[in-house]
């Protein structure tokens, strides 16, 4: 095992499951096994590679997550993280499944938060063969999906969603300065989605200080019980559709600000909606959708080589196309 701060890397195939787990508790690190396509395996230098990289511009000596390892013989990614608090609490889930949200939690310093959104747009600087320039870049930028299967995030999913987790979707949303006409109508993510409502779980991850007046998401508690009809929207740029005011009680709305690092998780079925920026700065978020892999998508609404990412446990169960992670090049 090699150890940079509080970073670790196990690179040593030949070692068995049972030392690997003693060397990790030896260094109070924490070990979380997770099953792997293994047609798609990465060598184990480019693997450990890859996860030093990540914990050293993602990570923090006190605090920070490490990455991951590979054995061909295993057929299993083994992800190394520091021993830390990544849970909810349980008035945190009675919070979630009263009000559809919960947070925001810690997920980088303002910092960090700058430094990977400046990877972010190098690498979404040209849109993919198959991607949206802000959709779907889980599956071709490494650093989008790096953030979305942190530790941090996952973790708390499975305490929502179940021990097996896949990424299905993801989208960037950038709020350019100076452009306070820029809303979002009221919705709610399951009903423009292809898959079946109460089953996906967003984690909202943001880079730059979301404020009312940078416009941050402002939700309704509550009302995530239900899917509500909705009307044509008039006057958004990206919304058709926008849920039927008359079915919703406005006067519970809550603004919900949340600073450069940390991320919000919320249910498809609250309702959201958010202002313009009016700030002389951009915004720019990452929502990163989860479900279980036994959740059907109608995938024909995407694009031919479509596929979920595994955040977490198994596919066995799983009954989307699966596919392997990005890779990150050897700098």
């Amino acid at each position: 095992m090699r150890t940079t701060g509080r970073i670790a890397c196990v690179h040593e195939p030949e070692m068995d499951l049972p030392l690997i787990v003693q060397a990790c508790a030896e260094h109070r690190f924490r070990v979380v096994f997770q099953q792997f396509h293994p047609q798609t395996e990465l060598s184990g230098a480019q693997r450990c590679t890859n996860a030093l990289q990540s914990g050293a511009e993602y990570g923090n000596e006190r605090r920070r997550a490490v990455s991951c390892c590979w054995s061909s013989a295993w057929g299993s990614v083994v992800s190394v993280v520091e021993q830390r608090d990544v849970t909810l609490s349980e008035a945190q889930i009675a919070e979630f499944r009263q009000n559809g949200i919960v947070g925001p939690f810690d997920l980088f310093s303002p910092e960090e938060a700058q430094a990977i959104k400046r990877r972010i747009r190098r690498e979404t600087a040209k849109p993919g063969p198959h991607f949206e320039s802000e959709g779907f870049r889980h599956l071709d930028c490494p650093t989008v999906w790096e953030v979305s299967a942190r530790a941090e995030i996952v973790e708390r999913l499975a305490q929502l969603l179940g021990p097996n987790l896949v990424l299905w979707r993801s989208q960037l949303f950038n709020k350019p300065p100076n452009e306070p006409n820029r809303e979002l109508p009221w919705h709610q993510d399951a009903s423009n989605w292809p898959i079946a409502p109460g089953n996906t779980v967003t984690a909202w991850i943001t880079f730059d200080d979301a404020t009312r007046e940078s416009g941050c998401m402002e939700v309704l508690p509550g009302q995530n019980t239900t899917l509500i009809e909705q009307r044509e929207a008039e006057g958004f740029e990206r919304f058709r559709y926008q849920a039927d005011l008359s079915k919703l009680d406005l006067g519970s709305s809550r603004h919900v600000e949340v600073r450069a690092g940390q991320f919000l998780l919320f249910d498809d079925l609250l309702p959201h909606r958010s202002g313009g920026n009016t700030t002389p700065a951009e915004r720019l978020a990452l929502a990163a959708r989860a479900t279980r892999p036994e959740i059907p998508i109608a995938t024909e609404r995407f694009f031919d080589d479509y596929r979920v990412l595994l955040l977490r446990g198994s596919h066995e169960q799983g009954v989307n196309p699966i596919g392997p992670p990005p890779i990150r090049e050897v700098e």
